[in-house]
């Protein structure tokens, strides 16, 4: 393992998210789109820049930046898989369109209009459908109208990078502020380090985090109903049916002249198991609960809750005002809550604790056995527990997320759909012989493709 490490580093690694944390006006770090169609730092010394406020470089780990911040609270507790907490709930919200136009139980919304409404904070920052190149992007709302305008959870690569210079550049106002684990702990990191952001984020609200996707994410499954990324104007990923469980939902995505609507499952990479467009990055984190964050809000994947159509969430509480917002709530009827324990929280993202512990332990001993750098993390590197066969699906999962990326760059190359099936067919072969459901995985990929390339071929059709 190497010692101080740059900017440079991360990037040329791979391990950057775009979170854009170390960009800003003062450091003259500026953030590009790369072919991959994820934001990435961009500077002539590059190499020669601390990682500091990186998630995935020289900064605190996320144990070493919530024991300051929540280790002396009073009644505080700490588990594995939550981090540390003052409460733990499943529910949503019961007034108010929360709910109903939110991607789950509505209340990662209400909290912030909360926060908004009772005047603890000035503004939210949030990422919505933006008027910038990209389909969304970080923005500013300064009323509950403006933040009910830009709900739903967003399966896109965004930055803070533009947004954070705003706030830099005003003065006496104070924010909430959303994101995923590697979004958040950046921003606690830059908010320590910069004095132009001393006390205006007040509240960092976060969001559980299975990976991130970058652009080809919403392209590739945009291209499968006939939509090419050149024409994706915008995206819903998760359209709610009052007739199918919480978990089984639709995707809308728009071009200037038409709308296409289908069922998540018939579109091949829709399966977050499968782990397309994820940034490398995500196979080397160890953060699922948002651990640096004040509240954190997901899915309650759980059997009680996954029948409900319109959502439900689980809740990891570790601030004391939020703490007392929600009780309050409560008591007048406004959300509804059930305290549930860690258990239940990792039961509920179950998948992602795997993928993040013994999965994440095979993957630092495979790159540390070939002389790779990687992020320190945590975890160590480990196979110990796994079975061959476990150990190498691990693997063949990471390289077929990192194939995506240049699968769908050669089909937009090319100009036809198929070529980005064809170069995945291998690597999705293999990994479904590795999870020994060859059959039945395979014939569903199969169904997926042929469904696709009935609309859209090798090349385009006028």
């Amino acid at each position: 393992m190497k010692g101080r490490i740059s900017l440079g580093d991360v990037v040329k690694g791979g391990y950057c998210v775009g979170c854009g944390g170390c960009a800003s006006a003062e450091s003259g770090v500026r953030m590009r789109v790369n072919d991959l169609g994820m934001p990435e730092p961009v500077h002539p010394q590059l190499d020669e820049l601390a990682a500091d406020t990186c998630p995935f470089g020289d900064g605190q780990n996320e144990d070493q930046i919530a024991a300051p911040l929540f280790g002396g609270l009073q009644g505080i507790r700490h588990h594995p898989s939550t981090g540390f907490y003052l409460t733990l709930h499943a529910g949503h919200a019961v007034r108010g369109p929360h709910r109903a136009t939110g991607s789950s139980g509505g209340l990662t919304t209400w909290v912030l209009e909360e926060l908004l409404r009772c005047g603890e904070v000035d503004a939210v920052i949030h990422v919505g459908r933006g008027p910038g190149e990209g389909l969304f992007e970080y923005l500013i709302s300064d009323t509950i109208e403006e933040l009910r305008s830009r709900v739903k959870s967003i399966y896109y690569p965004t930055g803070v990078h533009d947004v954070l210079d705003q706030v830099r550049r005003g003065s006496g106002r104070s924010f909430a502020i959303t994101g995923v684990p590697c979004h958040i702990k950046a921003l606690r990191q830059a908010v320590a380090s910069d004095p132009l952001l001393h006390g205006k984020i007040k509240y960092f609200v976060g969001i559980f985090c299975g990976h991130m996707k970058s652009r080809g994410f919403a392209e590739s499954l945009a291209w499968q109903l006939g939509v090419e990324p050149k024409q994706l104007v915008d995206v819903d990923f998760r359209v709610k049916d009052k007739l199918r469980p919480a978990n089984d939902y639709s995707i809308e995505v728009r071009s200037h002249d038409r709308t296409e609507q289908v069922e998540n499952f018939r579109l091949y990479g829709s399966d977050w198991g499968l782990g397309l467009f994820k940034p490398l990055a995500c196979d080397f984190c160890d953060d699922v609960a948002c651990e640096t964050a004040d509240v954190v809000l997901g899915d309650a994947w759980l059997p009680e809750y996954v029948m409900n159509s319109l959502g439900t969430n689980v809740v990891i509480v570790r601030n004391p005002v939020i703490r007392g917002l929600l009780i309050d709530a409560y008591e007048r009827g406004d959300v509804a809550l059930d305290a549930i324990e860690p258990a239940r929280i990792h039961q509920s993202q179950a998948a992602t604790f795997r993928h993040r512990g013994e999965g994440l332990r095979a993957r630092l001993a495979y790159m540390d056995t070939r002389g790779i750098w990687r992020p320190h993390k945590r975890v160590p590197p480990s196979e110990g527990g796994l079975t061959s066969l476990q150990a190498r699906r691990y693997i063949t999962r990471m390289r077929l997320s990192q194939a995506s990326h240049g699968a769908l760059l050669v089909a937009k190359r090319r100009g036809g759909l198929a070529w980005y099936f064809l170069r995945l067919l291998p690597y999705d072969v293999l990994y479904n012989h590795q999870s020994r459901q060859l059959l039945r995985r395979t014939y569903r990929t199969l169904r997926a493709v042929l469904h696709a390339l009935v609309l859209r071929p090798w090349g385009r059709r006028s």
